[in-house]
């Protein structure tokens, strides 16, 4: 069966001034809400109190004065033709919505209907958040690579800056092994301590954002196994770009790393 909705806006109403006060965050709706509408025609104001205020994903209704027909003719001060209808499919013939929607559109030809699927519409929508969560996650990724690298350029610095603590610690007994191992432990907290600040300050952030969201329903879950196999493949590569550096420092000789300046 079709449902009618009657909006005001564009140029037919203009709204005047809103008259009460409330947040978006109160359990009820106070009984002292009023909005004026006036008609640019005659000029003729009328006040009606506000019932309900959409949710910010309401979809196209959002932002919209959603009203009865009725009083949507009283304020215009004549009959307003509908230009829009929602029809809601049985339950058994939600497979074929795409099928009757071109019928309805082949039924209606010479009024020009249209019909939009409102399913498609939700997954349009998806697919656009989507492309854009993927285009910030390719950001950060770039961000993740060149945070490595910057690792890798601070390890091979300072095995040229610390040439004579290594060539120190050579000649009073430390194997080559050791002197790797002590660069690989000085990169390994550093990237460890980046990525458990990273990961912690993300999932905090978006645990908050869905509390302060207040969005009935939706709760953060966090893809704990992608997150898990970023941390792994960022710290192996962290460790990757340090080897060289380390390995490197290990292979100096002592008596070369003593008198260099």
């Amino acid at each position: 069966a079709p449902t009618q909705f009657a909006q005001m806006g564009g140029n037919e109403i203009d709204l005047i001034i809103g008259k009460g006060e409330f947040v978006v965050e109160d359990d009820i709706m106070p009984d002292n809400i009023f909005v004026e509408v006036q008609n640019p025609s005659t000029l003729e104001v009328h006040k009606l109190r506000v019932i309900g205020v959409n949710d910010m994903m309401a979809g196209p209704n959002a932002g919209l004065v959603t009203t009865s027909q009725a009083t949507l003719n009283t304020v215009s001060g004549l009959p307003v033709l509908p230009t829009s209808y929602r029809f809601q499919v049985a339950p058994e013939n939600v497979e074929n919505v795409h099928e009757l929607a071109r019928t309805l559109e082949k039924q209606f030809k010479e009024n020009g209907m249209n019909t939009e699927v409102m399913a498609d519409e939700v997954k349009d929508y998806a697919r656009i958040n989507e492309m854009f969560m993927n285009l910030m996650m390719a950001f950060m990724g770039l961000g993740l690579i060149v945070g490595i690298a910057a690792l890798g350029v601070i390890a091979a610095r300072s095995v040229v800056e610390r040439r004579q603590q290594i060539g120190m610690l050579r000649a009073i007994g430390f194997q080559q092994g050791m002197i790797q191992f002590s660069f690989l432990l000085e990169s390994s907290f550093v990237a460890l301590l980046g990525i458990g600040l990273g990961v912690g300050l993300g999932a905090i952030t978006a645990y908050l954002f869905m509390d302060d969201a207040g969005i009935e329903g939706m709760k953060a879950v966090l893809p704990w196994t992608q997150i898990t196999m970023i941390m792994v493949l960022a710290y192996v590569a962290s460790l990757i770009t340090t080897f060289v550096p380390a390995y490197r420092a290990a292979r100096i000789y002592p008596a070369e790393a003593l008198r260099y300046e």
